[in-house]
This record gives structure tokens, sequence and C-alpha cells, in this order.
């Protein structure tokens, strides 16, 4: 079974950079929804390997700017 996790991040740098699991969802697709219900705007960048992945930002959050947010696929296993 796959799950679906949305990790956020704080939008600062450094030190003061933080992350953080927001929810968990059984499909991309409700994972992606609840972003977007946020406020997230999606957008596609290349990773390292050259694949296109698709990154969520949130500009200017109670005065955090651009907190990011991405979905990241796990398999469980029994």
């Amino acid at each position: 079974m796959k799950v679906y996790v949305i990790e956020l991040d704080n939008g600062q740098e450094y030190s003061d950079y933080e992350n953080w699991v927001d929810s968990v969802f059984s499909s991309y697709r409700s994972a992606s929804q609840s972003l977007i219900d946020k406020g997230f705007i999606p957008y596609s960048i290349k990773n390292n390997l050259g694949e296109c992945v698709l990154i969520f930002e949130n500009p200017k959050v109670s005065g955090i700017a651009n907190q990011e947010g991405w979905i990241t696929e796990y398999e469980l296993q029994n």
C-alpha cells in the first residue's frame, strides 16, 4: 500500500529553516488538492536526476516568505 506524505517548510534559510510532516493521504490527488485548498500554487522543477517533480509554493503566509510544500510517496511494508 502506498501513502503520500505532505511536508512543509517555513520558507526561511539556514539556521532558521524548519520542515515538518503536515499530513498523510492515501492518494496523490487528495494530497495535492489539500495543498491547493490551503492556498499553495503548484509548479514543476527538474531534480538532480533530470526528472520533473511538482513543488507547491504558498507566497507570504503569515509574514513568512515563500513557504513550500511537497509530496513524497512511500510504500508501506507489512
